[in-house]
């Protein structure tokens, strides 16, 4: 599995990753991508597999803002 989240260098990087693992004989059906952080943005996920070609495994949405407030507040355990 390779974790990207939907941004250029991301997506890129998850791109590179992919062709180096075929480039040393990993099986194409073995590697699945994994979006994280999907948000709206300039990279939709219609890009992102576009351009790394292949759909992704799962995808997992933007969680992160509440639990980054609360965890630079100092506490991390604040609902």
């Amino acid at each position: 599995m390779i974790l990207t989240d939907l941004s250029v260098p991301g997506v890129r990087a998850a791109r590179r990753m992919i062709e180096l693992l075929l480039r040393l004989n990993v099986s194409a059906p073995l590697i699945e991508p994994v979006f994280s952080h999907v948000i709206p943005g300039p990279v939709t996920p219609q890009d992102a597999v576009r351009a790394i070609g292949k759909e992704p495994f799962s995808s997992f949405p933007a969680t992160m803002p509440p639990r980054a407030v609360r965890m630079n507040d100092g506490n991390p355990t604040q609902r």
